[in-house]
């Protein structure tokens, strides 16, 4: 079976992996396409499913602390982006639908900035600024590479989130000092991304956390 399988062309091989139980679909990518394309589209997809349940939400402001003059958010692989605040109602809507909220440094800016314009929520709060204090705390800066454009970075913090949960999941022993603070999906996502194949998934296309943050530069040495 393995080897008539083995001799399709590729688009044959995964469609055919595709249609039998999840189980049998694993130990087959697993067993005999472990770093081949097929590896990575059949256990992509299983990833996809279980990434599906967890509800979240990423978003960015650009404001002055009063006035927002851009905003977007990120749910479900789709990211919306508005100039001004004429739509700010979808952003609240969003935040208020969904089991755990992520950005950079919103429990310090963001956050309450909005709950002056009427933001209730009882979500859970994934700061990546904290969390990365967390994972590292000797680095000397925290400062993203922003653009200070709301939809690039939005989308930048939707990658360190997962960068982050990647990261947590190799340390099971903190998994499990912080289960009892975290929300049931949250745990589940640490959980599923310490399977091997999920971790062999996410090693080979996993963001270097450094990419995300800004790097010290020299001193001009005429400034010295």
């Amino acid at each position: 079976f393995a080897k008539a399988l083995i001799s399709l062309p590729i688009d044959e091989k995964i469609q055919f992996i595709q249609r039998l139980p999840n189980s049998t679909a694993t130990d087959i990518a697993v067993t005999h396409f472990a770093g081949t394309q097929v590896f990575d589209e059949i256990i992509g997809d299983q990833w996809k499913n279980v990434k599906a349940d967890i509800s979240y939400v990423v978003f960015d402001l650009e404001s002055d602390g009063e006035h927002i003059s851009e905003f977007a958010f990120r749910q479900e692989e789709n990211t919306r982006a508005y100039q001004g605040e004429d739509q700010l109602n979808s952003l609240l809507r969003a935040l208020k639908r969904k089991d755990v909220i992520v950005g950079h440094k919103i429990k310090d800016w963001d956050l309450k900035i909005l709950k002056e314009k009427g933001l209730e929520t009882s979500a859970f709060v994934w700061d990546t600024l904290e969390i990365e204090i967390l994972l590292n705390p000797c680095r000397y800066a925290y400062s993203l590479h922003t653009t200070h454009d709301a939809q690039s970075d939005t989308e930048l913090a939707d990658r360190l989130f997962w960068n982050q949960l990647f990261r947590l999941s190799k340390s099971p022993e903190l998994c499990q000092k912080l289960s009892a603070l975290l929300p049931p999906s949250i745990n589940n996502i640490l959980a599923a991304l310490q399977k091997p194949y999920f971790e062999q998934l996410f090693a080979s296309s996993a963001f270097n956390s450094e990419q995300f943050f800004q790097e010290m530069t020299a001193i001009d040495a005429a400034l010295e």
